[in-house]
């Protein structure tokens, strides 16, 4: 009866150290992770990471993006946000974007609200030589395709060539980021020269302003001509 008794008591103690034990461990706490502002410049590839989310907590994180600007956004494990494949920046159209932020330690989730900065991109227009995509007339309401392989290079001085079926050296000077004096009008007209490249060699002397949307670049005056980066 004694030994029986003894056993009780000593299952009893076991069992009361084991809970103490269970009530000593510390709780989860969630994963602390605040509001958070990062700039990025408007030309940023997209994969490429440009910012990392700072997010603590003992245990391994997973990292989603609830509420998506425009679904430009993808974040990993580690916290790093990117663009999503194809996507880009535009500081034109948008200076700032939101997304709304989910951090989850396998048990508990904390909430965060992330913005993006666009930072503008001065347009160098002798970094590249830019490829004539389309253009149109002041008062046109579609725009006319290339039927050709166009280009415009603007050189550092200060001269630019428009190439086609034929070839004319231009005057540029650009006034600040946003407007651009051209000179020399001389190949206006060219003994058989397709519409296109008379429109071109018609429009291009011109232009008055230029502006970066997305990756092309717009030329605009007596009516548009649409360039990308070749």
């Amino acid at each position: 009866m004694k030994k029986t008794l003894l056993k009780l008591v000593l299952f009893t103690i076991i069992l009361a150290i084991i809970a103490c034990k269970k009530d000593d461990a510390p709780a989860n706490i969630a994963p602390i992770v605040a509001d958070q502002t990062f700039s990025v410049a408007e030309d940023i590839a997209s994969n490429t990471p440009f910012a990392t989310v700072v997010a603590t907590d003992e245990n391994e994180l997973t990292f989603t993006i609830t509420t998506n600007s425009n679904d430009l956004f993808t974040i990993n494990n580690t916290g790093e946000l990117s663009l999503v494949e194809g996507k880009n920046l535009d500081f034109e159209t948008a200076t700032t974007h939101i997304i709304a932020l989910e951090v989850f330690d396998g048990e508990l989730t904390t909430r965060s609200t992330i913005t993006v900065v666009v930072e503008k991109v001065s347009i160098d227009l002798s970094s590249k030589t830019w490829e004539v995509i389309k253009l149109k007339e002041k008062d046109a309401s579609i725009f006319t395709n290339a039927d050709k392989g166009y280009s415009i290079e603007f050189k550092t001085d200060g001269t630019c060539v428009v190439s086609g079926t034929n070839t004319c050296v231009f005057n540029y000077m650009t006034e600040d980021n946003l407007n651009i004096s051209i000179s020399n009008t001389a190949c206006t007209e060219i003994a058989g020269a397709s519409f296109f490249e008379e429109l071109l060699f018609s429009l291009f002397p011109k232009t008055a302003n230029f502006m970066k949307d997305g990756k092309e670049l717009i030329l605009m005056g007596d009516g548009e001509i649409i360039l990308k980066a070749i």
